[in-house]
């Protein structure tokens, strides 16, 4: 099966990542596969890296739709593809155009990966909308927004979650002692940790509240750690909460760690897992903690609700909430067995988010409409 995956974004996030990351285990799955993208991008970079066949062409820099359509009709007629997919809403505008004008049939899909908030409904966003055959949200709450905003039809949006690398997030991958070696880290009797990119929506300042509470309350020697680099163009907000910590944590009690692109060894090393994000579309990075086998205290917030059963793998809080964060994390300190009950719980549940089915999911969606 030829499939051509679809993503003009120029820089290199989870979008970015999953349409690589799809193209890639598509092609070891034995299909033929093709990446069109922008030129200069990170994906393109990351996809010649990887010896993936792709085309630049769409939306490059300094260009606009026309060319992006005309670069689209080339690929179309070379390649021949028996699906698409496209990954970013913003470049459905050229590949619907492209296809109609080239009279192709070939089945179109799109994911939503986040959340709608402003309506799409327009005469122009129903003429796009329309040539797609099947609409993925990965979660149920982006599914709600996309359908309430967008000219998506509910009997063609389906919800299908991210899966996750079972084999690479595997608790008995890395030995702890060697990860606390590896990013330095003072002896503790506990560790508690979050991850992602330093960003207001993120709920750094909320972990770091919460620790300080936690630090006064707790009489066990607790290190917490931050890991992830500041998002672009937020270099200035990474700097206010770099003195934030320091204001609130005592000098030594603390780690951040920047971009780490295998983020298994950092969440080795970790007790307890916090997620203090306020509103994620989704969160495959609880996930991940979750396949790691940590307790885990999470948000309830956005997409978490397809990720954590509160009360059974997960101690669920408000978002902006950090005593709430505080006396969840407390609670499991003060209870080992109740902690180790929700992590055992936690890995159960990231089981269901193989990578491997979300990819067989993938492709049986693909020939349904192949088959016709």
């Amino acid at each position: 099966m030829r499939i051509l995956q679809i993503c003009g974004g120029p820089s290199w996030g989870g979008m970015e990542m999953q349409t690589l990351q799809i193209a890639r285990e598509l092609r070891e799955m034995g299909e033929d596969v093709h990446i069109f993208c922008s030129a200069g991008s990170e994906l393109e970079k990351h996809a010649a890296e990887d010896g993936m066949d792709f085309t630049s062409g769409l939306f490059d820099p300094d260009t606009g739709i026309f060319p992006s359509v005309k670069a689209c009709k080339k690929l179309l007629k070379d390649f021949r593809p028996d699906v698409i997919h496209c990954q970013r809403s913003h470049d459905l505008s050229v590949i619907s155009t492209a296809l109609r004008r080239v009279g192709s049939k070939a089945p179109l899909f799109f994911t939503q990966r986040m959340e709608l908030r402003r309506n799409k409904k327009s005469i122009i966003h129903r003429r796009i909308y329309s040539r797609v055959n099947r609409f993925f949200c990965v979660s149920s709450f982006v599914r709600e927004g996309f359908i309430k905003y967008s000219p998506a039809k509910p009997h063609k949006t389906f919800v299908m979650n991210n899966g996750v690398n079972l084999s690479k997030f595997d608790p008995g991958r890395h030995r702890k002692d060697m990860m606390i070696e590896k990013f330095n880290l003072p002896e503790a009797d506990l560790y508690i940790g979050m991850s992602g990119r330093i960003s207001p929506m993120k709920g750094h300042q909320d972990f770091i509240e919460a620790a300080a509470i936690v630090s006064e309350k707790s009489r066990q020697k607790i290190h917490f750690i931050m890991a992830g680099p500041a998002s672009v163009g937020e270099d200035d907000f990474a700097a206010e909460i770099y003195r934030f910590a320091k204001d609130k944590l005592n000098k030594g009690n603390y780690t951040f760690i920047g971009f780490q692109s295998d983020l298994s060894e950092i969440l080795t090393p970790l007790d307890i897992y916090v997620f203090p994000s306020h509103r994620e579309s989704f969160g495959n990075v609880l996930i991940e903690a979750m396949a790691m086998k940590k307790a885990v205290v999470a948000v309830n917030a956005g997409g978490v609700s397809d990720i954590a059963d509160c009360g059974i793998n997960a101690l669920c809080v408000q978002p902006q909430a950090p005593e709430e964060i505080a006396e969840s994390i407390l609670t499991f300190i003060n209870n080992k067995e109740q902690r180790e009950q929700f992590s055992e719980a936690a890995l159960k549940k990231a089981q269901t988010f193989s990578r491997e089915a979300f990819i067989e999911n993938l492709l049986k969606e693909y020939r349904s409409f192949t088959s016709q």
